[in-house]
């Protein structure tokens, strides 16, 4: 499975394409212009939203895992990407509107608005360290699998490589860099990913062609193609049937797609609302083809390998099919993939540490001075996710699920500080701090209590006990409405609605054929 120079050749000129990508987009950044740095002047327009939304959702980690989870769960991951869609509906149609018309730079600034300083502190700590221990270690591990298996490069040196050239194209030039790396890198993704299918489909149709292998696989595996499992089945406690589709399901697409300032600073960076809603609609659109690029080739190599030691390895062995050249172009967009999340992940952490901790500590500083603290605590960021990495995950089977279950811990309590800040005035900052505390203890005493519950319904049950203890606390406590602007409006074009209802209707017709 070793490239041959031709993809060498290809991987090494997409590379470049993006390093000088980077550099060029991000030619009006100045030491003076931090604004531009963290969001890119707030220009980007619906296409360049949309894209790079996707584009940093669908990491190199994101391809392997959820390949590997495929693997070994089947089609019911589709789940997470189809579900998504309607996310980032709800996002477009109701979240924005909140963020865009209070002109916040980060997430934990409305936080900060709405509670009080401390709290958006403290998420801001809280986010910091989801972005390295969920973020960076895992993306930078998987990355370096595949590199390891198609270079014979050892890890921690492709690692390290991987982590220099994300900071090649985007540390100079921050938000600005990344959005054009991330237009170039949807596009390859998206290319690579069909080729990935059409050669998964097409092997296991023994070189028929791609239609007579979904037939093949309908016809070898028809009890992997299902989007409910069954209470007997192996997985259920990673997808337990129709829970699937409960509350822990929302409050973790919400927690990562909604609540998240490494996925939304792209969206914070629109020109205006309707742009911003236009790339959530247009990013939800195509993340309903993402399974056909994720899950697919995972079906396929439970087919074609079927002992494979680790069901991470799926991705790669279904690499190791393409011929020279075509090899090197999928390899070059999973590489790209891992480049270009790397880069937002980096800034979002520089954002963050910048924005809401180093400039309430030092008010006076200077905008190159904030742009140096930026661009180190990035660095730092890297050097820690990479003397992590082998710790955390060197034995885990299923990185998806890890992040999965790490992510569940948190998500409870951060949906439900938002979500009553947004929408009910008498929510009370202690009550918001209460339910951020309780969501990982209450958690960890649930996984003591009743270890074999799914952690999807444990995240569930988790949310509703932390509204409710903001809701009974702050009840008990003087009300406290803080002022963060005009009330939003949440009208959107006739455009947006008719394209959301139609995704709607495609979501459910998608369940009701593999139900």
């Amino acid at each position: 499975m070793q490239l041959s120079t031709l993809d060498l050749v290809l991987v090494i000129a997409y590379v470049l394409l993006l390093i000088a990508a980077g550099r060029i987009a991000g030619r009006g950044v100045t030491e003076e212009n931090t604004n531009r740095y963290f969001l890119a002047g707030r220009q980007l327009n619906w296409w360049t939203v949309g894209a790079s939304l996707i584009a940093v959702n669908i990491t190199a980690a994101a391809v392997i895992s959820m390949s590997g989870a495929s693997y070994a769960i089947g089609l019911a991951m589709a789940s997470y990407e189809w579900l998504g869609a309607i996310t980032l509906l709800i996002i477009g149609k109701f979240f924005l509107p909140v963020f865009l018309q209070n002109r916040v730079q980060t997430l934990p600034q409305f936080l900060a608005l709405r509670y009080h300083r401390g709290l958006g502190t403290l998420i801001s700590l809280v986010w910091i360290a989801v972005y390295i221990f969920i973020g960076l270690v895992p993306l930078l591990w998987l990355a370096a699998s595949v590199v390891e298996s198609m270079s014979g490069m050892h890890r921690p040196l492709a690692m390290v490589l991987l982590g220099l050239i994300a900071l090649a194209c985007s540390l100079r030039s921050g938000l600005s860099a990344i959005a054009m790396v991330d237009n170039i890198q949807m596009i390859m993704l998206i290319t690579g990913g069909l080729l990935m299918a059409w050669i998964s489909l097409d092997a296991v149709a023994g070189g028929q062609g791609p239609a007579v292998g979904l037939a093949t696989m309908m016809e070898q595996a028809p009890e992997r193609l299902s989007l409910i499992l069954a209470r007997d089945d192996p997985n259920w406690q990673y997808l337990p049937g129709l829970a699937t589709l409960g509350i822990g399901m929302w409050v973790l697409q919400l927690g990562y797609l909604g609540f998240n300032q490494y996925i939304l600073q792209r969206a914070l960076a629109a020109k205006n609302l309707r742009e911003a809603q236009a790339g959530t609609l247009f990013a939800a659109w195509l993340k309903l083809l993402m399974p056909v690029l994720l899950v697919l080739p995972g079906l396929a190599a439970w087919i074609l390998y079927p002992g494979l030691e680790h069901p991470d390895q799926a991705y790669p062995a279904m690499m190791g099919l393409a011929p020279s050249g075509l090899r090197g172009l999928i390899f070059a967009a999973l590489t790209g993939a891992a480049i270009a999340a790397l880069s937002s992940l980096l800034n979002s952490i520089a954002t963050l540490f910048t924005v809401n901790l180093y400039r309430p500590l030092f008010p006076g500083s200077s905008e190159a001075r904030l742009l140096w603290i930026g661009r180190r605590s990035a660095i730092a960021a890297l050097l820690l996710s990479i003397l992590l990495a082998y710790p955390l995950l060197g034995n885990t089977e299923q990185s998806f699920q890890y992040m999965q279950n790490f992510a569940s811990y948190l998500a409870p309590g951060v949906c439900a500080l938002f979500l009553l800040g947004m929408y009910w005035p008498g929510a009370h900052t202690a009550g918001a701090g209460l339910a951020l505390a309780a969501s990982p203890l209450c958690s960890a005493l649930y996984q003591w209590l009743w270890p074999d519950l799914p952690f999807m319904i444990r995240t569930g049950h988790v949310f509703c006990l932390c509204v409710a203890l903001a809701f009974l606390s702050s009840l008990c406590l003087p009300a406290v409405r803080r002022q963060t602007g005009r009330g939003p409006d949440f009208s959107t074009t006739r455009a947006f609605n008719l394209g959301a209802a139609t995704l709607l209707f495609v979501v459910a017709g998608l369940y009701w054929t593999w139900w």
